[in-house]
């Protein structure tokens, strides 16, 4: 399970000796993490004599939830005592019923949602207001448990070392740049082939591994966030702490920056 969390990008049944096992094996990984691979489907295809067998080999892709799947799980967790949302609430805020088709980010948004839609039930806010914070606080946690998941991932598979700086900022940093570049060329998917973009997409450990820790999904020869509206939560959160840090500056120190850039 989680051939993308190794992070050594050889064949699996060569490196671990498959055809001397007497069994059928399943391998996940997430699609994305090969998306830049001109044959990614080569470091999973049995060898014999050192010859390709690709008819050995089975692609599948797990589905989303759908809606009644969704509503079923809902259902499962009102049965369970769970404070779970109702579908309706949760299909309320924007971009969210796009997001949730994960088991990952549906079990997210079932513990999170109803401390959220709590915080804003007494707002004096307008309807769209409030479903804009509950929006904004939702993609916080989403982003906040996503990076502690994929950082705890990467120091388990030895990759990164527990005593090594926070990885989470340069997490954050690299997706608000990308979800900068797409929202100033007005784009929701961006191309590997396209240079103005090239250095998002090097095949350096570096970028690879925050590649694979952020929330990015690929079709094709394409690649973009989960749901655009995160992609502008990201673009939301580098203005405002831009904004925030500016206000904290002295004026002074602003005018020789200025000054200086000229």
């Amino acid at each position: 399970d989680g051939y993308d969390e190794i992070h050594q990008l050889q064949n699996l049944y060569v490196s671990n000796r498959l055809n001397e096992w007497n069994a059928k094996t399943i391998v996940s990984c997430r699609s994305q993490y090969l998306y830049n691979k001109e044959h990614p489907n080569l470091y999973f295809t049995p060898l014999e004599n050192e010859r390709e067998q690709p008819h050995l080999l089975q692609t599948l892709f797990v589905s989303p939830f759908s809606q009644d799947q969704i509503k079923q799980y809902l259902e499962s967790s009102h049965n369970n005592n769970v404070a779970a949302p109702s579908y309706e609430e949760m299909i309320a805020i924007p971009g969210l019923q796009d997001l949730v088709t994960t088991p990952f980010l549906l079990k997210l948004t079932v513990e999170a949602l109803p401390e959220i839609l709590a915080r804003y039930a007494n707002s004096s806010s307008l309807l769209q207001e409030r479903q804009q914070l509950t929006q904004t606080d939702l993609y916080k946690s989403f982003v906040r448990r996503w990076f502690e998941r994929q950082e705890q991932k990467l120091i388990d598979s030895g990759h990164i070392t527990s005593d090594k700086p926070d990885q989470k900022p340069i997490f954050w940093r690299y997706c608000q740049l990308l979800a900068l570049e797409m929202h100033t060329h007005n784009l929701s998917w961006l191309s590997a082939e396209d240079e103005r973009f090239s250095v998002y997409f090097e095949n350096d450990a570096e970028t690879e591994m925050l590649r694979s820790a952020c929330p990015i999904k690929k079709t094709e020869d394409k690649i973009g966030f989960w749901h655009e509206s995160l992609g502008m939560h990201f673009v939301a959160q580098m203005i405002y702490q831009e904004s925030i840090s500016e206000e904290n500056t002295p004026a002074q120190h602003q005018v020789a920056t200025i000054e200086h850039s000229e």
